[in-house]
């Protein structure tokens, strides 16, 4: 009798994958960092499932260097990305004669060299760095890159931009689809729908909390001022009527 053939082995699942950045987030989060006087329930429930990293460090700490790092998997050093004028497909090195950074398999990119639908909302890499949010080498071509919308708060009596307006967008609306982190959000949420029944990857980039702090008004009425402590560490900016101002 021969003998009898096992079946070949199921392949491995494949997993969605959702990652979001935000510009400028602090570990400042109540269940996942101890920061008792932030409200952040959606992030709360989602520390008590996940792994939570409490020694994690900055690559580099200038927005368009850290980016082109992370999303190259190379240190600055490699990308040769230290500010806003370069970026890696430009600039990148090659390490030991293998390929330059034009030549990089980037972060969405090498999913969707896996087989994955690769989409992208808002700030991921930084604006034109590398040029279109390196299209086409990134991003699948199922639906156009979303791209990332600006949120400023109106002038002030003297024409200066201020930095903190709770409920009053650019042009002095207070509808919540006019905050950028709102609408990107909801795009993100309607592509999660559209593209379910495939493996994807689709990245978020948020724009807060960055400045200027355009948010919807229930946003800043979580908070009360008069309770808040003075950061430890201040920043280089400051808000005031006038609008950022340095120190």
């Amino acid at each position: 009798m021969a003998p009898v053939t096992p079946p070949p082995p199921s392949p491995p699942p494949v997993h969605p994958v959702l990652l979001v950045i935000a510009d400028d987030l602090r570990p400042s989060l109540n269940v996942a960092y101890s920061q008792k006087h932030m409200y952040t329930p959606a992030l709360d429930a989602f520390a008590r499932e996940a792994l939570t990293f409490d020694r994690a460090y900055t690559n580099f700490a200038i927005c368009s260097a850290s980016r082109n790092s992370f999303l190259s998997g190379r240190v600055p050093d490699k990308t040769r990305t230290w500010n806003f004028i370069d970026h890696f497909r430009h600039s990148g090195l090659s390490s030991n004669g293998g390929p330059s950074g034009r030549d990089w398999v980037s972060l969405p990119q090498f999913f969707k060299e896996h087989g994955y639908t690769v989409l992208g909302h808002g700030k991921m890499y930084h604006p034109f760095k590398p040029p279109f949010n390196d299209e086409p080498l990134s991003w699948s071509k199922d639906q156009p890159y979303v791209q990332p919308s600006e949120t400023y708060c109106p002038p002030d009596g003297h024409g200066a931009l201020q930095c903190f307006c709770p409920g009053v967008s650019r042009d002095g609306s207070s509808d919540e689809g006019q905050f950028s982190d709102f609408n990107m959000t909801m795009q993100a949420i309607s592509s999660l729908g559209r593209f379910s029944d495939r493996p994807f990857f689709i990245a978020v980039g948020l724009h807060f909390p960055h400045l200027p702090w355009a948010t919807p008004a229930w946003a800043a009425e979580k908070y009360d001022a008069a309770n808040l402590s003075i950061a430890k560490f201040q920043a280089h900016f400051c808000c005031s009527k006038r609008g950022p101002e340095r120190k």
